[in-house]
Formats: C-alpha cells, structure tokens, sequence
C-alpha cells in the first residue's frame, strides 16, 4: 500500500521532477543491490532479530512497486489527460477513472514481482535472528 501512495504522490502534474526522477532513479537502481546487504545495512540500525528482516523485506518489495507504477503513470497518453480535462473532469477524477484503470496490469506486474521477492528472500532473512538456534 505504501509503494501504491508513494507512486500517486510523484506521479502527480504538481510534484516537480526534481523529486520524481530521484525517486525512479533509486528504486531503479535498488533493485540491483543484493538483498543481504540491505539486510546488513538495516542491522546497523534495528540491531538483530525478526525487525530487520522484515523492514529489509518491506524495502525490498517497495521496488519494484514503486518502479513499474511510476513508470507507468509516466506511459498514459497526454492526449487522453487532455481529454479528460476537456470534459470537465477535475485532477481526483482523472486519476481514478482513467489513469488508474490504465496502469492496472502494470500495478499488478509490480506487486506479482514483490509477492516473488519475498517470496524468494524470506527464507534467507528468517535465518538471520537471534531466534535462530542453529537447528
């Protein structure tokens, strides 16, 4: 959910580039980065236990949510935008009846790949607390 909001926020006419591109740029690039080491930066913060693990799983996922519906709101024509707003629709109205149902398969792609990360990552992560006993 958190992913979702922060995609409607930079995505929106009245956030400047100059804090959307940053955002792209870095969820981008955040995918890259291999989860342990997002795990090992978020234990210099949380200490060890199930904590960590599970804000380094929530960042982790954030990506590619926040990557594919930013991306692509950034995709919807501006001749349908412009469109709407001949019609009278005001901004709320645009974003939920057209831009929205627009991005639904690529805001399902997004959340399909992090349901998969943790998925993927989450028997790593559970190894890494103290609850651990080596068993």
């Amino acid at each position: 959910m958190f992913g979702f909001f922060l995609s409607i926020i930079i995505s929106r006419p009245q956030v400047s580039k100059r804090l959307s591109d940053p955002v792209i740029s870095v969820t981008g690039a955040a995918q890259a980065v291999p989860s342990i080491a997002v795990i090992a930066v978020v234990f210099l913060f949380t200490g060890i236990g199930m904590r960590p693990a599970v804000i380094a799983l929530f960042l982790y996922s954030l990506v590619p949510v926040v990557f594919n519906m930013t991306s692509a709101f950034t995709v919807v024509p501006d001749s349908l935008k412009e469109s709407a707003r001949g019609m009278g629709m005001s901004p709320n109205q645009i974003l939920w009846k057209l831009e929205l149902p627009t991005i639904i398969p690529a805001m399902f792609s997004g959340m399909r790949t992090a349901a998969r990360s943790i998925s993927v990552l989450r028997p790593s992560h559970q190894r890494c607390g103290p609850e651990d006993s080596g068993n």
